[in-house]
């Protein structure tokens, strides 16, 4: 149940925070707890998280500019970087910051380019980052096929508003189309909560079925199963290919997965297949599989037919009392759509 709370919260949040975090996330997992940007970090993340006394926070502030103005070593400008990513969600005074992290970044000056992103993140991107972010990418790729990234999906996302789109999205999709399936899996991984364009979600469409298809020769397997935990159930925004995808997978009466796919499906579903969702739905209950979330999920998208089997559901008197009950909310969810329409 807390789990599921959590996940409704994150939905109400706009999707650049959501992938923001997630940015911060993935670069924050990659230091030692004992390292010391972790260590460094520690006493300006808890002035800025405290709220008694405005001056202690600006302070700590102040030090983890002069940081980022002249370091003393490499390690230190790490730890001031990492301070402004672990505070990301705390509104506070963040003026000058950006013309610091910026050098840093453009030129990925002492190897702190992708921190200073991350960074840069937190404190809010422009739109030219993108444009240089792409850049780096392409030559880093050019210097070594098989090297990872200096720049994650989720970070070019969160540089334009949590969109993976145009030039960024045909990047990614030339990631996915490599043969390595472990060098593709670091871009899947980076794929949760964007906004995916529609050719972004018919190439991921695509990865699934070439990982099928590879069987269980080595890595492929692993995968697929990604490309559905990472990418198709987790868009913020999903286009008709990746809706239709997921469909497949549901009908799918030995699907392992249908859970998350049901999951997948109460968020980022355009309008113009909310019906079919529900049809799909509708079958997924008659194949003798009750989810919660079906009848509430068939309340929200379906139609009158909808409605009428629900209410069928619901007045049967050899129907389970939980059941009736699921589908005597989903009717009442259904009537709330109406009024409000």
């Amino acid at each position: 149940m807390i789990k599921k709370i959590l996940v409704a919260l994150l939905l109400l949040l706009p999707t650049a925070l959501v992938v923001g975090a997630r940015v911060g996330l993935e670069w924050v997992q990659q230091f030692d707890p004992n390292s010391p940007e972790v260590t460094g970090s520690r006493a300006w993340i808890e002035e800025i998280h405290q709220v008694r006394d405005a001056e202690r926070r600006a302070e700590a502030l102040e030090e983890i500019r002069a940081v980022l103005r002249d370091p003393e070593d490499v390690r230190e400008a790490g730890a001031a970087m990492l301070a402004i990513v672990r505070t990301s969600s705390i509104t506070y005074n963040r003026s000058g910051l950006r013309d610091l992290l910026e050098p840093y970044f453009r030129t990925d000056r002492d190897g702190l380019g992708a921190q200073a992103l991350a960074a840069l993140i937190a404190v809010g991107p422009e739109p030219d980052d993108l444009s240089h972010a792409l850049a780096w990418c392409r030559l880093a790729r050019q210097a070594d096929p098989s090297a990872p990234l200096p720049v994650s999906a989720s970070q070019l996302a969160a540089l334009d508003d949590g969109h993976l789109r145009g030039a960024a999205a045909e990047f990614v999709i030339g990631e996915l189309r490599g043969d390595d399936p472990y060098a593709i899996d670091r871009v899947v991984r980076g794929l949760w909560g964007v906004r995916a364009s529609q050719e972004l979600g018919a190439a991921l469409v695509e990865l699934l079925a070439r990982c099928e298809a590879e069987g269980q020769e080595r890595g492929w397997n692993d995968l697929a199963y990604n490309v559905l935990y990472y990418g198709l159930t987790t868009f913020a925004a999903k286009p008709p290919v990746v809706i239709d995808a997921l469909l497949d997978e549901l009908r799918d009466e030995h699907g392992m997965r249908s859970s998350r796919i049901v999951w997948a499906l109460g968020y980022g579903v355009p309008p113009e297949r909310e019906s079919a969702v529900a049809d799909v739905l509708v079958e997924h209950y008659d194949a003798g599989r009750v989810d919660d979330d079906v009848f509430a999920l068939i309340g929200a998208y379906g139609e009158a037919r909808h409605r009428a089997w629900l209410l069928e559901i619901a007045e049967h008197p050899r129907a389970l009392t939980r059941v009736r009950a699921l589908a005597e909310r989903a009717v009442e969810r259904y009537d709330a759509r109406q009024e409000d329409q």
